[in-house]
């Protein structure tokens, strides 16, 4: 039996953040700076709050630092927040993120374009 995997939608931390219900269940690769990491539950939250990362498939992450995570989203309780429990991390310190974000912004644009 083949299983598909759906592509990962680009967000930033702040979007997952404020609608996370329009996430549920999707995989995603979002970007964020590590702000706390919980080593008895193996999370890491991001900064803002909000957004909790599961680093089970993942390995150790370095607090302050800039990653992308690939994960699939979970809304949990008040409490937690939004998990996303991640498939793969990596460290991308030194992105600078306005530019970031200004690509998003152009990248979502086209795309756009070619849905019309």
């Amino acid at each position: 039996m083949e299983t598909t995997i759906e592509p990962a939608e680009v967000i930033l931390a702040e979007e997952l953040r404020k609608d996370p219900e329009s996430f549920e269940g999707k995989c995603v690769r979002v970007l964020g700076k590590v702000a706390a990491i919980n080593p008895r539950d193996n999370t890491a939250e991001l900064t803002g709050g909000g957004v909790v990362v599961d680093l089970k498939l993942v390995g150790a992450v370095k607090a302050g630092s800039l990653y992308q995570f690939i994960g699939d989203v979970a809304t949990q309780s008040a409490d937690d927040g939004v998990v996303v429990n991640a498939r793969l991390g990596w460290c991308v310190d030194g992105v600078d993120v306005r530019l970031y974000k200004e690509a998003l912004r152009a990248r979502r644009q086209f795309l756009k374009t070619m849905d019309a």
